[in-house]
């Protein structure tokens, strides 16, 4: 069931995911890729976007699917509340990815509606707690996909 992040729980699950993140952004640049670069069993890479409204850059893994020689990403927070992300996506389509050592620049293109059903659709089949995370919010999950820019 999804968590409303203004909540004492919510909260609580905001300050648990930025500290796990950080630890997982660390340990994935300093071994490039060879420490959590694959969590339960399913592909994860670095997504920096730029904040919308700091201007900051951010970091956060992401599992990934790979197709066409694009990374697609799901903005399901684990079934949860809307990341930020993709509100900063949204706002900024240029974006850097690391997979493992190698890291480059990519457009982000947030897909919705039925294109994004069926990604949704391939991207669940990587792990089998996926399905939970739609019915966990009722809702359909943006879709992104990253193409590597030259």
């Amino acid at each position: 069931m999804a968590i409303d992040k203004r909540t004492t729980k919510g909260r609580a699950l905001l300050l648990a995911k930025k500290l796990s993140g950080a630890l997982h952004r660390n340990m994935y640049r300093w071994s490039g890729g060879r420490l959590g670069g694959i969590v339960r069993g399913v592909p994860v890479l670095l997504l920096t976007t730029t904040g919308r409204k700091t201007g900051v850059k951010r970091t956060v893994p992401l599992v990934y699917d790979v197709q066409d020689g694009a990374y697609i990403v799901a903005s399901s927070n684990a079934g949860h509340w809307e990341p930020a992300w993709l509100l900063n996506i949204r706002s900024d389509a240029r974006v850097r990815v690391e997979v493992g050592r190698e890291s480059f620049m990519a457009k982000a293109d947030v897909i919705e509606g039925e294109a994004g059903r069926q990604l949704w659709d391939e991207y669940e089949k990587l792990h089998p707690s996926y399905p939970a995370y739609r019915a966990s919010r009722g809702v359909d999950f943006p879709m992104v996909i990253l193409r590597p820019t030259a």
